[in-house]
């Protein structure tokens, strides 16, 4: 069982917990163990289908999220994932990720075909992955996180705004913004009926959501 680790390039939002994207691992780079991963090194174990949990920091006992894409492009090993709502561990992640103290994601593999190179470590050809943490500690420094979003950021309709707002949660001011930003971007200044469902939820929200829409 082996663990590497990469740098994240961190962009945040008010909210506590949301999705991010980024590489996990980078193709021909040399990390601090002297290993180099190879373009589809992880094809075969991302057709197996098997499921790749999130860990923090490798613990075992602590699925802070669930991945949502694990994908290879030219570059490495491209991920999108969503930490769990609600969470306390993931609630904590994120709020170090925001603070700069986490900045790193490891994966954990084994490797099923590799060949020793001259930087001391091993050309990884195929690794069969089993988990993405984020981390304490980084090694390839070429495998940097793009973008962290919100759950508000992340609807893609004003079907899943409904949603959202029919979901049992009360929404802080920075998310009412947040989401009411969300709506104008996919309705314009529309979005009244999203504005009565709001009220008839939350008479605070729908107070703010009529400001805002003004």
């Amino acid at each position: 069982m082996l663990y590497k680790f990469a740098d994240l390039e961190l962009k945040f939002d008010e909210a506590k917990t949301g999705t991010f994207e980024g590489y996990a691992s980078t193709f021909g780079n040399v990390d601090t163990y002297g290993d180099t991963v190879q373009p589809g090194a992880f094809a075969k174990s991302l057709r197996s289908g098997r499921d790749v949990l999130m860990h923090w920091n490798h613990g075992s006992n602590d699925v802070i999220g669930k991945w949502l894409s694990l994908e290879e492009d030219t570059t490495g090993l491209y991920v999108k994932g969503e930490l769990t709502p609600g969470h306390t561990v993931a609630d904590n992640c994120y709020a170090a990720m925001k603070h700069g103290t986490v900045h790193a994601l490891s994966i954990g593999y084994f490797d099923r075909k590799s060949t020793p190179n001259v930087h001391g470590g091993r050309t990884l050809a195929e690794i069969d992955l089993f988990e993405i943490s984020p981390v304490l500690r980084p090694a390839d420094s070429h495998a940097q996180l793009t973008s962290v979003k919100s759950e508000i950021e992340s609807l893609d309709s004003l079907k899943q705004c409904e949603g959202f707002l029919r979901g049992p949660r009360n929404l802080s001011k920075s998310e009412v913004t947040a989401l009411v930003a969300r709506i104008k971007a996919l309705a314009g200044d529309g979005g009244a009926a999203l504005e009565a469902m709001a009220a008839q939820r939350n008479s605070m929200i729908a107070a703010d959501l009529r400001a805002l829409m003004l």
